[in-house]
């Protein structure tokens, strides 16, 4: 559903002794690289095919053998990006992978396997060259400790309107690139695959898309003016004097969707030219590999890894398996770094994880400790209570009917009815 940003805090850069030449060698992590974990808010929701594909019964998934798909994974062979003739884009069946998913009939629009991979073997990789680099930014450490940790704000950036702007700014204003002697129609193949327009078949609202009215019906008041709050704060870049800044609220309402659910966010330590330690950010969009689907811990399969050299065209995004994977089986990664409770998650991403995946902790007393207690703290500020409008019963017998089986109201229901069986 929610692409989602995932963030990778690297090592220090290293130097490569050889370039990414042919992914059939051992491709090891003592290039530079470092393990993945995400944040930010920004996954992506799972896109979605509203048309039923012929005998998709048969098998795991339906190939996605659109003209827009076929044009991308022509772009991206012409890229030179590695391991395309192992995996597919293709339509799975929507299920346990996340609640919020409305239609039980529609698809789901993700990576599989082409063959099977084993645990530990590299499934993929994008050189950086190939990817759309957003935004860049340094934050100096508060600590003189070598451990630069990533501070709570430094994680959310790509969920941030600002960081949509500088998106639509860079590879979506046409006539600005044009006028300032820019060309991006090298990415054309890629944009055109984007979800661009609340009409598109591999659209999946977020709570971002909601009515104010619908918003206030979550009924947590720190939560409805956090989506509220980010509503405004989009409009008001809108108002703003820039000139390169979208005319319409729904451009760039779209443009900000699109980096907070796909984007990814990545980590380094670095030293500026005054000697100050700190991280760096970089926002930046990874073809093909940000159509990857979220499943929880122990569900997912594959995980992210950078791999970056002193020399920026031999960098690369790795994609690594962490388990067997059957061929015909959907890859998989988790959003977030693993650790985020189901609230954070929907504040995140804007969608709760399944029951199936929930279950994964079903045994963990810890875990279900950290649930409540950040639930708390999301939704009980300072000792505040909520004064809920129908009772955990109504919202059960509701989502049986008509109107709880229809958006946004079902996700509402569902929200309400999560907090409601944790903290009664």
């Amino acid at each position: 559903m929610r692409i989602f940003c995932l963030s990778f805090l690297l090592s220090n850069q290293q130097e490569s002794s050889s370039p990414l030449s042919s992914f059939s060698l051992s491709l090891s992590l003592g290039f530079g690289g470092g393990t993945a974990s995400s944040s930010s808010l920004g996954r992506k929701k799972n896109r979605k095919n509203k048309k039923k594909p012929k005998n998709s019964h048969k098998s795991k998934y339906e190939s996605d053998v659109s003209e827009t798909t076929r044009a991308l994974v022509q772009w991206l062979n012409d890229e030179e990006v590695e391991g395309l003739d192992d995996c597919k884009i293709g339509f799975g069946r929507k299920g346990e992978n996340i609640i919020f998913d409305g239609d039980g009939d529609s698809l789901l629009r993700g990576i599989f396997a082409r063959r099977d991979f084993v645990s530990g073997e590299y499934i993929m990789a994008v050189p950086f060259v190939s990817t759309l680099l957003v935004d860049e930014s340094f934050e100096v450490s508060s600590s003189s400790n070598s451990d630069v940790s990533v501070s709570d704000n430094f994680k959310l950036r790509a969920g941030e309107p600002i960081i949509g702007l500088k998106f639509w700014q860079q590879f979506l204003n046409k006539k600005s690139n044009e006028k300032n002697g820019e060309n991006n129609n090298r990415y054309t193949a890629y944009l055109d695959c984007l979800p661009m327009e609340s009409d598109d078949p591999n659209f999946d609202s977020t709570p971002d898309f909601w009515s104010d009215e619908d918003i206030r019906k979550l009924e947590i008041p720190t939560l409805v003016d956090k989506m509220l709050s980010r509503k405004r704060e989009i409009e008001e870049l809108v108002r703003k004097p820039y000139d390169d800044a979208p005319s319409s609220f729904a451009a760039l309402q779209q443009a900000c969707y699109i980096v907070q659910t796909r984007a990814f966010t990545t980590y380094k330590k670095a030293i500026d030219l005054d000697g100050n330690t700190g991280l760096l950010s970089r926002v930046v969009l990874i073809p093909f590999i940000d159509m990857l689907n979220h499943a929880s811990r122990t569900e997912s399969n594959a995980k992210m890894e950078v791999v970056e050299t002193k020399e920026y065209d031999e960098s690369f995004y790795a994609l690594v398996a962490t388990t067997s994977i059957p061929m015909g089986s959907e890859i998989k990664i988790n959003y977030g770094s693993g650790e985020e409770t189901s609230f954070e998650l929907f504040c995140r991403y804007g969608f709760l994880p399944s029951k199936s995946s929930r279950n994964d902790h079903d045994d963990d007393m810890t875990y279900k400790e950290q649930e409540r207690a950040a639930l708390e703290n999301l939704v009980l500020p300072q000792g505040k209570t909520i004064a809920w409008s129908t009772s955990l019963e109504d919202d059960l017998a509701a989502l049986r009917t008509n109107i709880g089986r229809t958006e946004p109201m079902r996700s509402i229901l569902l929200l309400r009815i999560e907090a409601k069986s944790c903290l009664l």
